[in-house]
């Protein structure tokens, strides 16, 4: 039985051409209590992935965008890295990946680290939806956790998800990474209250911008 809020979003379950979105879904909710990301910031994460730009992508945080990142990165030979602080979540996400078809990327568990793990090198996209290190204050440290390989991700697009909590760490990030030679949007097709996606965009790699121009599209 499809999830509640699957018509409110049928456009972008119509979007995707390439798998059973619904299915994937539903699959997922019997290892999760929440559905974790809707369908129109899968399609965005599965655009992003699938563009022939975008060679490497982490994950800060597992969950169902694992499963739609995941699956791009199968489909289109990408290096996928998925960065989890608790243990118990690896193994959860590990079974909700291999019952929805999706093959288990390598995951860095954090749990009982002292500082962030080294990552592969270099990365195109990134998709913050956690905390790099356990910590009971996680919504305020994704900032500071990314910002620990800021020499390293001067050319990768960066998509914070929960982002409108985030207003005062992102005039942090903005101070690191400078906007001029940035851009900047914001993601919220269906003007949701929660679940806003902040992304931060490298002039290199400015064909992300007609990206995200594509997937707000789909809600017109």
């Amino acid at each position: 039985m499809p999830s509640p809020h699957i018509p409110t979003y049928r456009k972008y379950v119509n979007a995707f051409r390439e798998f059973d979105y619904v299915g994937m879904e539903d699959t997922y909710l019997t290892f999760a209590d929440s559905v974790g990301v809707f369908p129109d910031v899968s399609y965005l994460l599965y655009s992003f992935v699938a563009s022939p730009n975008v060679k490497t992508v982490v994950e800060i945080g597992a969950g169902m965008s694992t499963c739609v990142l995941g699956h791009a990165a199968a489909k289109y030979g990408k290096l996928f890295t998925v960065v989890e602080s608790s243990s118990v979540w690896v193994a959860h996400v590990s079974k909700a990946l291999l019952a929805c078809g999706v093959p288990v990327p390598e995951i860095i568990n954090t749990d009982g680290l002292d500082k962030p793990p080294v990552l592969p090198m270099p990365i195109d996209f990134m998709w913050v939806d956690g905390c790099i290190l356990p910590d009971p204050t996680n919504m305020l440290k994704r900032i500071d956790g990314v910002l620990h390989y800021k020499e390293d991700l001067q050319d990768a697009i960066l998509c914070f998800d929960d982002a409108q909590y985030l207003k005062e760490d992102i005039a942090r990030l903005r101070d690191r990474f400078p906007l001029k030679d940035r851009s900047e949007c914001w993601y919220n097709p269906t003007d949701r209250w929660d679940r806003h996606v902040f992304i931060s965009v490298p002039d290199s790699k400015k064909f992300a911008l007609d990206i995200v121009s594509q997937c707000l599209g789909v809600y017109v």
